[in-house]
């Protein structure tokens, strides 16, 4: 009887910290989560300080990171924010260049209700990361002795998104023309090249919902174990 007071004990614990395991899980996602989306282009055109080896049809990948909470740094305008991002990557031809730490503009600016020609208006998401005066945005390897400076994802749309708040998922790329969904790295000088976004995806994250299942099955299991050792005949 104590063995089985002692299992059911155990059955019993393990609910009650799978409950807290659910709050808890919970409460981390009215909290700052990183959120990661994952891009991919194609080189339209190129500066001729950079050919070799970046040609028209060479393709880039990268990433970039921001906190789901990031507040808006310019203030509460419903007209347009910029939120910080917490990391960046890019990759093209094997090169790979990453965000500065602590220099220039290197944040996603939203935009809604943009005016443009014929009286109607485009929402606007950019991923700017701007050199600030001698400092680059973006390091990485030199190009023909050219070094990296800066780096920009612009799309525009219409009804890309109702406010200026962050974006928790990308803006559907779609419908929108290549010309709509664009980007540019710049190299020091005149240097840079160009060309057409090709996807923007977010890099899935674990739901609460699956924590709690997998937290609840390892507690659960523990306690059938811990049971069944209590049922065995002593030896001796």
């Amino acid at each position: 009887m104590q063995r089985q007071n002692t299992c059911g004990s155990w059955l019993k614990a393990g609910g009650m910290v799978s409950v807290i395991f659910m709050i808890l899980a919970i409460s981390s996602v009215a909290q700052a989560i990183p959120v990661t989306f994952q891009f991919a282009g194609t080189i339209g055109s190129v500066n001729s300080n950079l050919t070799p080896p970046i040609v028209p049809t060479t393709s880039i990948s990268g990433t970039y990171t921001f906190e789901s909470t990031a507040p808006n740094l310019l203030g509460s305008s419903p007209l347009v924010a910029q939120y910080a991002l917490s990391s960046f990557s890019l990759d093209v031809l094997g090169r790979h260049y990453t965000m500065t730490p602590s220099a220039g503009l290197r944040v996603i600016h939203v935009q809604p209700g943009v005016p443009i020609v014929g009286g109607t208006t485009n929402d606007l998401y950019r991923v700017l990361l701007n050199r600030a005066f001698p400092n680059p945005a973006v390091i990485g390897p030199s190009i023909n002795g050219v070094a990296p400076e800066s780096f920009q994802i612009s799309i525009s749309g219409q009804n890309l998104f109702t406010s200026s708040a962050l974006p928790l998922v990308p803006p559907s790329l779609s419908s929108l023309p290549p010309s709509q969904r664009t980007f540019c790295m710049t190299f020091s000088g005149i240097s840079s090249f160009k060309g057409e976004l090709t996807s923007l995806t977010m890099v899935g994250v674990p739901e609460p919902g699956t924590l709690l299942l997998l937290g609840w099955s390892l507690l659960k299991m523990a306690g059938l174990s811990a049971c069944r050792r209590m049922r065995k005949p002593m030896i001796g």
